[in-house]
């Protein structure tokens, strides 16, 4: 394989992570609340699939530009990288990159000017923030001779295409609604309650009652009528009380409790 078209190891451009950004999903948590008349709180989100498909869809609509573009040959997800903490950094997402060099390399000295004011804002130092890359384009071109060694770390690469789809007026929310259109969030949830009318097994009926049976009056009203017809019955049959009090005023005793949902393992919520 020709030394230009080797890949190279680097970081997807544009992308500036999940944390806080269009991508963390919760504008879609919001929508799927809203729609199945939930709380947040009583939804489960697979966020680890949820962000896997959206780095890995992100990466294909964005390789899909930059062969257009006639930047690259081919861009391969990899993998995630999060922070420990996310006080100063965010995540970001490895790539391996076939890049076109040479038409980077035009395309960089074509907008020194725009480069070199791209550099000076990403990497000149501040309080806070020290940085260890060059913040000129002179000294770019020199360490990269003249935009052309691109595998010189895993970063050089990835701040090239950057630099050229920002200059370009791309922007990491023009992929949003592509990488929607390829997703479903609904498929990574999953409300984990269940209304106590719904529920239809006989044997999750009969736990509910009999874990909270305390909390229900059976002395009073049409319950003490049904709860006596079930007594007696069970003291015939010699059969379970509780089992034959669910048999004929579930919906009754369901009423009755000072909660209407339950949990995957029905503890009431």
């Amino acid at each position: 394989m020709d030394s230009k078209s080797k890949a190279i190891d680097t970081w997807l451009p544009l992308f500036r992570g999940f944390y806080n950004t269009i991508w963390d999903g919760d504008a879609e948590l919001t929508e799927y609340c809203n729609e199945y008349n939930v709380d947040s709180d009583d939804v489960e989100v697979d966020w680890h699939r949820f962000r896997r498909d959206v780095a890995t869809t992100l990466v294909k609509e964005m390789e899909q530009d930059l062969i257009g573009m006639g930047l690259i040959e081919s861009m391969v997800f990899q993998k995630i990288i999060s922070p420990r903490y996310y006080n100063y950094d965010n995540d970001s997402i490895d790539v391996s990159i076939v890049p076109n060099v040479d038409a980077i390399s035009k395309y960089i000295v074509s907008n020194i000017n725009e480069f070199d004011a791209y550099v000076k804002k990403r990497y000149t130092s501040y309080d806070g923030f020290t940085s260890f890359r060059f913040n000129s384009a002179v000294e770019w071109a020199h360490d990269t001779i003249d935009f052309t060694m691109l595998d010189k770390d895993g970063h050089t690469l990835g701040c090239l295409l950057d630099f050229i789809l920002t200059n370009e007026e791309i922007e990491d929310d023009d992929y949003l609604s592509r990488v929607d259109e390829n997703m479903y969030f609904d498929e990574y949830c999953e409300v984990n309650y269940t209304e106590l009318q719904s529920i239809e097994s006989f044997d999750d009926k009969i736990k509910i009652i009999r874990n909270n049976i305390d909390d229900i009056d059976l002395e009073h009203g049409y319950l003490k009528v049904l709860s006596e017809e079930a007594r007696a019955k069970s003291i015939l049959l010699g059969s379970d009380f509780i089992e034959e009090l669910v048999e004929v005023a579930y919906g009754e005793l369901i009423d009755a409790l000072p909660f209407n949902k339950v949990s995957k393992d029905l503890e009431p919520k």
